[in-house]
């Protein structure tokens, strides 16, 4: 079983975490399973850090991720429907990355909405290009363990 709340590995039939020493909730404790899928669910993207360095990367990913999907999809004209949810998924997931990289820099991920005003959204890109972020933890957590792997901080799974 896992601590509900940070996910730390229970030995045996411990009454408090070893991690956090929060007391463990039997019925609140996950087992491996519940916690691979939760992993995965959405709400994980939008949390932590991730610095410029990923963030880029984790860019240039997603447009090469467009390019490729739009090419072979537009080279089927008659199922070019399918762009839009894999558009939606594509949105999803730079948002996700705009905000954890303002948790970075110590803002919140509401400051992320102005991407949608033009103008300033030119001026947030520039903020969060040329600024480094905190190397002191923050109200969202850790700096970025530098030997994390890139996909699990794309994913959302580092923390």
């Amino acid at each position: 079983m896992f601590c509900s709340n940070c996910g730390t590995k229970v030995k045996g039939k411990a009454s408090f975490c070893q991690s956090c020493g929060k007391s463990i909730d039997k019925g609140k404790a996950t087992t491996l399973a519940e916690r691979t899928v939760s992993e995965f669910m959405i709400a994980n993207l939008f949390k932590g850090r991730i610095g410029r360095k990923e963030w880029v990367l984790g860019i240039i990913l997603l447009i090469g991720m467009l390019f490729a999907t739009a090419f072979l999809i537009a080279s089927i004209s008659e199922y070019l429907i399918l762009l839009i949810p894999l558009y939606i998924v594509y949105a999803v997931f730079l948002f996700s990355l705009h905000i954890r990289r303002l948790h970075d820099l110590n803002y919140s991920g509401w400051v992320a909405l102005v991407f949608s005003i033009p103008i300033a959204n030119l001026i947030l890109l520039l903020i969060l290009t040329l600024s480094s972020g905190k190397e002191i933890e923050n109200r969202y957590g850790k700096k970025l363990d530098p030997n994390a792997k890139l996909l699990d901080v794309l994913l959302g799974k580092v923390n």
